[in-house]
């Protein structure tokens, strides 16, 4: 009878020692697939960063200079440091005033931010585009959004940008998103509306009271070796 006793123990005991097994095997299947989607989607992540930044030929620093604060002088001392290979400049411009309200609206939301528009010069600086090839450009009255707007604004192709101020009223219709390794997040980078030739100049010619015409300086740093790290 104890012999018997005992070897239903052995056996019970072996039968718990199984379902644990199995259990800390799925158990591990589980942690190990979990663990290979999350290196596949950083990996993935980091490749697609790193083309998106590739295409765009992005710059080491980017600053934002309103015409107030533009000195010359300022940026050949940054131009002639032993560490800059090169500093190249860009428009931009803000509808922004101090004098009267300036209103844009994103799909009929109001904005709570002033956001720049710069030209799209896709031979110095191309982005990933939703639909088209990096190489197109706005067709004229219309706009190419940072691909994070479609979440922040619930906005589609088609749908369109309003700037409202005293005696101007703008309207831009969306053609494109775009991705941009400075703006993909909604916390961080600033973002700014893509527009072609024309409506740029166009915009450049609107009372002063209403734009503000600022400057990017894009500076480009000398790699290790000191050799040019520019594509342009």
């Amino acid at each position: 009878v104890v012999i018997m006793a005992t070897i239903k123990l052995i056996k019970a005991f072996l039968k718990k020692q199984k379902v644990y097994a199995i259990s800390i095997f799925i158990l591990t299947l589980i942690i190990s697939a979990s663990f290979i989607s999350i290196c596949s989607v950083l990996i993935d992540g980091s490749q697609h960063f790193d083309t998106i930044n590739e295409n765009s030929n992005s710059p080491d620093f980017i600053n934002w200079v309103t015409p107030q604060d533009y000195d010359e002088d300022k940026i050949n001392t940054i131009e002639s440091n032993e560490y800059v290979d090169s500093v190249e400049k860009t428009q931009s411009i803000s509808f922004y005033s101090d004098k009267v309200t300036v209103s844009i609206f994103i799909n009929g939301e109001k904005t709570g931010h002033s956001i720049p528009f710069r030209l799209y010069e896709p031979n110095k600086h191309s982005y990933v585009l939703e639909t088209k090839d990096s190489s197109y450009t706005p067709s004229q009255g219309k706009v190419f959004l940072p691909y994070i707007y479609k979440e922040l604004y619930d906005c589609e192709v088609g749908d369109y940008i309003t700037i409202e101020s005293r005696d101007v009223e703008l309207n831009y219709e969306v053609e494109e998103f775009y991705e941009h390794p400075f703006s993909s997040s909604s916390m961080l980078g600033f973002k700014e509306i893509l527009v072609n030739e024309d409506d740029f100049e166009d915009m450049k010619e609107l009372d002063d009271d209403v734009v503000i015409l600022n400057t990017s300086l894009y500076t480009y740093l000398k790699d290790d070796t000191g050799e040019d790290t520019t594509t342009i």
